[in-house]
């Protein structure tokens, strides 16, 4: 699967709308400390899984992924070959993947896309 480009919304560093247009390349975020890369990954991970798992490692739950200036995430990505699709987080509650536009007849969801963190590499 290859992601033609992100919009996050309301989403822990992003509290106004933020939109990456990758057209299919790939990406390699590199920045100082409190720049918005984790941002960006468990928003990728939110909207492939529903949930971020390290959160709960950490004892906290869904909730705290919404910016605190927010009252709800919204997280889109466009799939080549889909419509793009959207999830959103308000409060606790999740809401499915789903497309804003007519999926074609022979295609469904996208996988679940493979996040590797620095805990999930020494698992690996």
């Amino acid at each position: 699967m290859k992601l033609k480009g992100i919009h996050i919304e309301g989403f822990r560093g992003a509290p106004i709308a933020v939109d990456l247009d990758l057209a299919g390349k790939s990406l390699c975020l590199l920045a100082e400390n409190g720049h918005g890369k984790t941002t960006f990954v468990d928003a990728l991970e939110l909207w492939s899984t529903g949930d971020v798992a390290h959160y709960h490692r950490e004892g906290y739950g869904q909730d705290c992924l919404v910016h605190v200036d927010a009252s709800s995430a919204v997280l889109e990505c466009e799939v080549i070959g889909l419509p793009p699709l959207r999830r959103t987080l308000s409060g606790s509650s999740v809401s499915e993947l789903v497309p804003t536009g007519p999926l074609p007849a022979d295609q469904g969801l996208p996988p679940e896309l493979p996040i590797l963190r620095h805990r999930t590499l020494a698992d690996f």
